[in-house]
């Protein structure tokens, strides 16, 4: 589903005079001023606390008055190296992390007239190793609820536009599509802008990986990189198997592979009719061809696998895999439906859906973006009935927070690292984050 661009706002800026009054007393002098009192370094961090999930753990504390900023020790529980990293807000998550191992935490505030002394240490143990497949990390069952909180990880709504930026707020998008992750980054298809933007867990920080907005709605590859100089056309879906980006550049109607080592880019496949998203099980790919109205299997360097198509799904617009039950999830005009693999398809029945876009698994429930309610679903798929329960969003509109309490506007992509939902809020021009 495309969405038509955000309009700009414009404000007026009103200026108030200001009319200084200079008293005189009989024989004295002027008026006197106030004195200001300095500022000072800010004081220690407190209530610094950590969550974990198969790959990454997420560190929170309270805000400092004063401060603007903080630094973030961590280091794997006795090595002597110790990694810094500043950051703006109050939460950081450390991704790409080894399996059931422990790490230790310090968190320090600062100013321009300081440092603080350094937090507690807080300790944290990841879980059992996770595999990177279907465009996200699956294998520890993600623990998010309504009480869980949504903040803004990269863009600002509603300014549209292609900007790059070491802080993620100050980046800039134009209908961004889908998402996937390798537990590090962000990978985004800016299906305004032309291009797959990466983003870093860590700190938000947002570059350009392949595509350029000067080669617009073009098919140019870069078969030796660097990416930036291939040329996409509206691209929408994409996946991940931790070593290549699998794009469906929807209106060239090709899949296109990414390097993410250094950006090169190549056509492998070619011939769909608006392919809206993409996954894989590592072995294969699957291609959501939305005017066909079919899901086709190719090999990992695009040739298509027999049966031609996979499975048939009316409109599909969201594909992923699920590493727990070996199966395909789809969403498209028919809500939800299982693809077996026998090729069986199984639509879960459920109610109050309203136009499903994004959906993904943590290998053991599936979440989906419910776009036209700007609602993020959660669905646990034991034996029997599907449970469908609503973990984020309320109504259309924009807004961070606890999570049933936070807005979303036409949300699309959806991921996981193994801690954390990263949600593409397109018409919030914005990647929102629920841990």
């Amino acid at each position: 589903m495309r969405i038509s661009p955000t309009k700009l706002m414009h404000g007026l800026l009103y200026l108030t005079p200001v009319i200084l009054l200079t008293l005189a007393s009989c024989g004295g002098g002027g008026g006197g001023g106030g004195t200001t009192t300095p500022l000072a370094a800010p004081s220690i961090p407190a209530g610094v606390t950590a969550s974990t999930g198969c790959s990454a753990i997420n560190l929170n504390w309270n805000t400092v008055a004063g401060a603007t900023g903080y630094n973030v020790y961590h280091a794997a529980s006795g090595a002597s190296a110790v990694t810094t990293t500043t950051v703006t807000n109050t939460s950081y998550t450390d991704a790409g992390l080894r399996a059931n191992t422990y790490y230790n935490y310090q968190v320090q505030a600062t100013n321009s007239a300081g440092v603080s002394s350094k937090s507690n240490t807080v300790s944290k143990q990841t879980g059992a190793a996770c595999t990177d497949v279907g465009g996200s990390i699956q294998g520890t069952t993600l623990t998010l609820s309504g009480t869980s909180t949504v903040s803004t990880m990269a863009g600002a709504y509603p300014f549209p536009g292609y900007v790059d930026s070491s802080t993620g707020v100050d980046a800039r998008f134009d209908l961004p599509a889908n998402v996937a992750t390798d537990g590090l980054n962000l990978y985004v298809a800016d299906a305004g802008n032309n291009v797959i933007r990466e983003i870093a867990i860590s700190n938000g920080a947002v570059t350009t990986l392949a595509g350029s907005i000067n080669g617009a709605s073009g098919v140019a590859n870069a078969p030796s990189g660097p990416g930036t100089s291939a040329s996409f056309n509206a691209p929408q879906g994409i996946t991940t198997d931790g070593t290549f980006l699998y794009v469906a550049d929807t209106k060239s109607g090709t899949i296109r592979k990414i390097a993410i080592s250094n950006g090169a880019v190549t056509t492998i496949a070619s011939g769909f009719s608006l392919p809206a998203a993409i996954t894989t099980d590592g072995l294969s790919l699957y291609v959501a061809d939305t005017l066909k109205d079919q899901i086709v299997k190719l090999d990992m360097t695009g040739v298509t696998l027999s049966p031609n198509p996979y499975a048939a799904v009316t409109s599909p617009q969201g594909i992923t895999y699920n590493s727990g039950d070996t199966d395909l999830y789809v969403t498209g005009a028919s809500g939800v439906s299982q693809i077996t693999s026998a090729q069986v398809v199984n639509n879960l029945n459920l109610s109050g859906l309203n136009g499903t876009q994004g959906i993904t698994t943590d290998g053991a429930n599936l979440y989906v973006t419910n776009s036209g309610n700007g609602t993020i679903l959660k669905i646990a798929t034991p034996a029997g009935t599907p449970v469908k329960t609503t973990i984020a969003g309320t109504s259309l509109g924009y807004k961070d927070g606890t999570a049933t309490a936070a807005q979303f506007r036409n949300p699309y992509g959806i991921t996981t690292d193994g801690a954390n939902l990263y949600i593409v809020d397109t018409a919030n021009l914005t990647i929102r984050k629920i841990q």
